[in-house]
């Protein structure tokens, strides 16, 4: 699934949460624990999307202080790099997997190690 830029923009922040797909607070708190004895190769994890919208990727520029303007400066992106939108920062991507784990493992459970590649640019409204 993928948003439009242009869209993305336009939307209410309730419009933009219905995108994402995390596990509500109740959901976690009702969760019974994950072992690791009760996970197989090749086993299905549950659906989580969450998809980084403009102002994600300006607070998170802020943050790790990331100025470079692929990031939050739209105008720059496409006609200066020639990119297809504004580019999700790789450490963003990076802190969306331990969280999914954290919260698939739930309650105590914790991810121990995760091995990232990027594979391909990102762009808001990309899940």
């Amino acid at each position: 699934m993928s948003v439009k830029l242009e869209e993305l923009l336009q939307m209410t922040p309730e419009q933009i949460l219905q995108h994402n797909e995390r596990p509500s607070g109740e959901q976690l708190r009702n969760k019974q624990q994950t072992y690791f004895e009760d996970v197989e190769v090749g086993d299905e994890l549950p659906k989580y999307i969450y998809a980084p919208t403009p102002t994600h990727l300006f607070r998170w520029s802020a943050a790790i202080e990331n100025f470079h303007r692929i990031h939050y400066d739209l105008d720059f992106g496409l006609n200066h790099d020639r990119n297809p939108s504004l580019l999700v920062h790789g450490s963003w991507k990076q802190s969306v997997v331990p969280q999914y784990l954290k919260d698939w493992t739930l309650p105590g459970g914790w991810p121990w190690k995760a091995q990232f590649e990027h594979r391909a640019m990102l762009v808001p409204g990309d899940v």
